[in-house]
């Protein structure tokens, strides 16, 4: 007898709601067809449906159901929104505009929806509208960073890298400044402009000192993005002689000897970081879990004293945790690493600690949790170097099910 509660409806409509964030789309797909047969003037009920409908792909279906929305409820602007993403999926841009403008119309020109909505258009492909949404803008005192950002990736989109390059960089502070330079600075490179884009972060260094490290940063992703690494440890070595403190830069340039081979100078960096912040949470662990990983004869106790030292500073730090686990594990303590290393992947069950517990737990004698653990990595990630490298030297480990 549950149809014939007042509010079945409702619940049909609710439980629609949930699968839906699931992205059990047909179970959702089902109850709301329910609902529409019980309550068809429900305005809940078309928001749902044309949202589902725009969700899988259907944009015909969410263009019919945001409109009968509009129908009963002509001043929710939820779907007048609708529409317009719709409209703008069936490329029917004239349409799409119509209901953009009365929306800015019913808000006042509301400036954030001005910019949400010229992002909606963009990221559809339609730099046209996009424009004509930001172009009001530009006159103004203060102009926000989203709508340069915006403006640079429109003039972008046209071929218009020269005018792309000055909307990006009249960015200022803010969470758009790197993104922006990142993309004026991979624009020119796409564009055979190495040269010019080297120069522009460059200048950009010079122009905002408090960016100076991340924007040296970035022109190091980049150059290793485009296979140009020798250029990269150039910068970097360069900007480390005119900044030889900068902790950010030596812990970058320690990490990348480290995947080099060279742990001479990844210590060497490391050890320079300590003394310029001898608290400095990631220095300490990287070198200790290096020390510790490498086995060294001799020097597993002053690993254990930095990873200490590492967890004084950051005591919830699942990489500290997973590096205090595999210390105690190469000091012949596993009965002391096994909780660390539990903690250390409750917090992040990634291969590399999963890695590190299934060879404790082998050692203390439980190996088929062992091999039950590498048998969920194995199946939850096509790339797992570190499980690999473990059952190659402990072959007993391999899940029955591996192929």
């Amino acid at each position: 007898g549950a149809q014939q509660n007042e509010f079945h409806s409702d619940v049909l409509l609710g439980a629609a709601l949930i699968e839906s964030a699931l992205g059990q789309t047909r179970q959702a797909q089902q109850h709301l067809d329910q609902v529409t047969q019980l309550s068809p003037e429900s305005a809940a009920l078309w928001l749902a449906k044309a949202r589902l409908a725009l969700e899988i792909g259907d944009h015909r279906s969410a263009q019919n159901a945001a409109q009968r929305g509009l129908d009963l409820a002509p001043d929710d602007v939820r779907f007048i929104l609708m529409l317009a993403q719709a409209e703008i999926r069936l490329n029917n841009i004239t349409a799409a505009e119509a209901h953009t403008n009365t929306l800015l119309e019913t808000h006042g020109g509301n400036e954030e929806l001005r910019i949400a909505l010229a992002q909606l258009y963009l990221e559809e492909g339609h730099s046209e509208p996009a424009y004509r949404l930001l172009q009001p803008l530009i006159g103004q005192d203060r102009v926000p960073n989203t709508a340069y950002f915006l403006l640079g990736a429109i003039a972008q989109s046209q071929g218009e890298v020269d005018n792309a390059l000055l909307y990006y960089r009249q960015v200022q502070d803010g969470n758009e400044f790197l993104p922006a330079r990142a993309a004026a600075a991979r624009m020119l490179i796409e564009n055979d402009r190495l040269l010019d884009a080297r120069a522009m972060l460059r200048v950009e260094r010079m122009r905002h000192d408090d960016y100076f490290g991340e924007l040296v940063m970035l022109e190091i992703q980049l150059l290793d993005e485009f296979n140009l690494q020798e250029d990269a440890m150039a910068l970097l070595d360069r900007e480390l002689t005119r900044t030889p403190d900068d902790t950010s830069l030596l812990y970058l340039r320690a990490m990348r000897a480290w995947e080099m081979g060279d742990v001479e100078a990844m210590e060497r960096d490391l050890r320079q970081i300590l003394h310029t912040e001898p608290d400095n949470a990631d220095a300490l662990n990287a070198l200790g879990y290096t020390l510790a990983d490498l086995n060294l004869q001799g020097r597993l106790e002053e690993a254990r004293d930095l990873i200490e030292r590492a967890y004084e500073a950051d005591p919830s730090n699942p990489a500290i945790l997973d590096s205090m686990g595999w210390v105690y594990f190469r000091l012949g303590q596993p009965d002391n690493a096994l909780a660390w290393l539990e903690s250390a992947y409750a917090q992040v069950p990634d291969q590399e600690i999963a890695a590190h517990l299934a060879e404790v737990l082998h050692a203390l004698g439980r190996s088929e949790e062992a091999r039950q653990l590498i048998e969920r990595i194995l199946q939850r990630a096509s790339y797992h170097p570190q499980i690999d490298d473990l059952l190659e030297r402990h072959p007993e480990l391999t899940p029955l099910s591996a192929p």
